[in-house]
């Protein structure tokens, strides 16, 4: 359609029908600017001075000059269940019992069609027409009713409020109540154990850190969660990498990575790394050798056992990256209080062009 044949169809209709907010349409009607033939051949420069960007582009997007990102609508549940409400209900305490009610019916129909939730929407519809929407997410398969329960419950009351949810306000009040699952996934039965204590503890456990991850997920953001997997590398800082929690939860044999990582041998690493690895004073008694007394932190360690060197070497396809750039020697070393630690030594002294230096990358627990 040519763009003065739209600007035709265009010019009778309202203000609002450029989808302004409500101050913006008041603040044009007090200037006499109440349809869209009244914005057509006005400057704007001086709109969006006094009105701000909105109706300058708005107009825009209308008339097709100026591009808009149309977002498609939700797909419908595969599985919800609603709850609707003869008398309507305003207090919090009210829509907490409606949802837990749902989340029952909603995990009762998960179970019977074998399948989990990933992604879960609650959509609370007000007498006055506005819905409130909620949607959380989970890093596992959920069907269970008392996890969906308490994952809305932390961000139920934020959502009430903004649509002022127990402010007195009639129209506030709520009507209807739908819980939905919007991604499911097949669930596989898994057992956990032979009713042998230790191992139902285990299961048990591994269930309440996922339960875990899923509120700090939902309250925090996902991109902020994240869990470790194993990565190529030998350089000890490259041997773990990030993934989100979203990701699907591989088992990782983290002795074998570690046995691979070490070349088939296994001399034993820390599970607590100093992030980056932390500079010490060493004393040697020959330059290749191991630390007979180190400085750390301003305290001194005479060392009663070594074992090592572990080489490292560097990491030569990674020519962006500084890190791990010289060979590495490693040690085991054990002070004379049994305290035991994870020291290397970075650069060798019968190579041309380094400069050896001692970090201490690690605690033995």
């Amino acid at each position: 359609m040519a763009a003065d044949t739209l600007a035709g169809f265009l010019a009778p209709l309202p203000i609002a029908a450029l989808r302004l907010e409500a101050a913006t349409v008041d603040a044009l009607a007090q200037v006499g600017l109440k349809r869209v033939r009244d914005l057509l051949d006005k400057p704007a420069a001086p709109l969006t001075a006094r009105y701000g960007p909105g109706p300058v582009e708005r107009l825009d997007q209308a008339l097709g000059r100026r591009p808009e990102t149309i977002h498609g609508l939700l797909p419908p549940a595969l599985h919800e269940a609603r709850l609707g409400f003869a008398d309507p209900i305003v207090l919090t305490a009210d829509v907490e019992r409606a949802v837990a009610a749902l989340a029952e019916a909603l995990a009762l129909r998960l179970a019977g069609a074998g399948v989990g939730a990933r992604r879960l929407d609650l959509r609370l519809w007000r007498v006055d027409g506005r819905v409130a929407a909620v949607t959380v997410r989970t890093s596992r398969l959920c069907r269970r009713a008392d996890h969906i329960v308490r994952l809305f419950r932390e961000r139920l009351g934020e959502r009430l409020d903004g649509l002022g949810g127990e402010a007195g306000d009639p129209g506030s009040a709520i009507e209807l109540a739908v819980l939905g699952a919007l991604a499911v996934e097949t669930a596989v039965a898994r057992q956990d154990g032979l009713g042998m204590p230790a191992a139902d503890a285990g299961a048990a456990l591994a269930d309440d850190v996922a339960r875990l991850l899923d509120r700090f997920g939902n309250r925090f953001g996902f991109d902020r969660v994240v869990r470790f997997a194993p990565a190529a590398s030998a350089i000890p800082e490259r041997a773990a990498r990030a993934v989100p929690v979203l990701e699907p939860e591989r088992r990782h044999d983290w002795a074998a990575h570690l046995r691979a990582a070490q070349g088939g041998g296994h001399i034993g690493r820390p599970l607590l790394l100093t992030a980056p690895p932390d500079p010490v004073t060493v004393l040697a008694e020959v330059p290749d050798g191991p630390p007979v007394l180190f400085e750390w932190r301003r305290v001194a360690h005479r060392v009663a056992r070594a074992d090592g060197p572990e080489r490292l070497a560097p990491e030569w396809w990674r020519p962006g990256d500084a890190t791990g750039r010289l060979t590495r020697d490693y040690y085991r070393v054990e002070d004379t209080d049994g305290r035991r630690f994870w020291l290397f030594r970075e650069g060798l002294y019968d190579r041309p062009g380094d400069a050896p230096r001692w970090f201490l990358h690690g605690v033995f627990a």
